[in-house]
């Protein structure tokens, strides 16, 4: 199965690529607890690199995507 990983940040939303779910929540806990920036990707067909600022009081929110294997 492919899956993809998408970030809700405000009203916005963010696709992460190259990390796990696991992964990428143990770098949201990092950042959220030290102040920091998570890499993400904005934009539909050529997405930007960016990254989002990880602080107290932000909505955020991780949603993964799962597609079936097509048979």
């Amino acid at each position: 199965m492919n899956s993809r990983i998408y970030v809700r940040y405000g009203d916005q939303d963010y696709a992460v690529a190259d990390r796990s779910l696991d992964e990428l929540r143990a770098e949201i806990d990092a950042a959220l607890s030290s102040g920091g920036w998570v890499p993400v990707y904005f934009g539909e067909g050529r997405a930007t690199r960016t990254e989002l600022l990880i602080t107290p009081g932000v909505s955020l929110s991780i949603r993964e995507e799962t597609e079936p294997e097509p048979s």
